[in-house]
């Protein structure tokens, strides 16, 4: 399969696509095939960012239950693609294996013109029971209402997509999202039988809020909420269904790095800084050299 993207704002007549796609075939099949999970915060309508924030993050969970409910024994992680829309700045995927932070990979200077899947320099082992979090960091200065997730460019994700072998788990993704009862409780808002939809409600309430309510609620949401635990294969069965609902994990830690911060970190401010907001892979598939090179070019 293969995923287009096109962008044609002004609805120019003249525009035209030569792409291709050349499929080759061998009888040499090789040892492993490889598969792809989804991980992060899932994509839907309680992944609320607040208005004019020049840093605000949010979470998402691919929790230890899910992978050991949907894993038989390691895989090995050689690729990732870290995906956001046009708020994003930073996005930050950690493995944890208990309360121990074991492996980072960091772009502080996401930009969504830019993607690409980033080939690690060291495959790295992820055995069932460990977990991923996916840290995004939003820029919504100028922004008048709230940014809520969905497929939209102006609208947001915060996810990773992460290549593995050999392909034997039962997960296609694994991800999370603040309860709504968590919602209820920070935002004072009244429980109500017989609602037909309860996101929508709480969407609602939530986005008419006054500003500081709003801020301070989404605050709490992003660092205290508890989490539904999306942990789905491919026939959508929810494989951890038991573990629905989790509180918000006291192992992880949002000051823990592994990575220092970005050397080549650029202004956000600045509209003529050559680089603009350029990928800057911390812990990848760039190496050193590059890194300086660019550092360098740009001083």
């Amino acid at each position: 399969m293969i995923e287009m993207h096109y962008d044609n704002p002004a609805f120019s007549p003249d525009f035209h696509d030569n792409s291709g796609l050349r499929i080759y075939y061998t009888p040499t099949l090789r040892e492993y095939s490889a598969d792809i999970w989804m991980v992060g915060q899932n994509v839907d309508l309680m992944h609320l960012i607040p208005p004019n924030e020049s840093a605000f993050k949010t979470y998402g969970f691919c929790f230890g239950e899910c992978t050991k409910a949907g894993m038989d024994e390691d895989v090995y992680v050689f690729a990732a693609m870290l995906h956001g829309h046009l708020a994003a700045r930073q996005i930050n995927l950690q493995q944890y294996r208990g309360d121990e932070l074991i492996d980072e990979l960091k772009d502080d200077n996401y930009d969504f013109n830019l993607q690409e899947t980033r080939i690690l320099a060291t495959e790295n082992t992820f055995k069932p029971g460990d977990s991923y979090v996916v840290t995004c960091t939003y820029n919504t200065v100028g922004r008048d209402e709230v940014t809520r997730g969905g497929d939209g460019t102006v609208q947001e994700m915060c996810l990773v997509f992460v290549y593995y072998y050999p392909k034997k788990t039962k997960i296609d993704y694994c991800t999370s999202t603040p309860s709504l009862a968590s919602y209820w409780e920070f935002f004072n808002i009244p429980y109500v039988e017989g609602i037909e939809d309860y996101s929508v409600y709480t969407y609602s309430h939530v986005v008419n809020s006054d500003p500081e309510t709003l801020r301070i609620g989404l605050q709490n949401v992003t660092d205290r909420a508890k989490r539904y635990n999306y942990c789905f294969g491919s026939t959508d069965l929810n494989l951890n269904e038991d573990h629905f609902e989790l509180n918000f994990p006291e192992w992880f830690d949002p000051e823990k790095t592994m990575v220092a911060p970005d050397v080549c970190s650029v202004d956000d401010d600045d509209d003529n800084d050559p680089i603009g907001r350029g990928n800057t892979l911390m812990a990848g598939c760039y190496g050193v050299i590059t890194t300086i090179a660019l550092c360098l070019l740009f001083v």
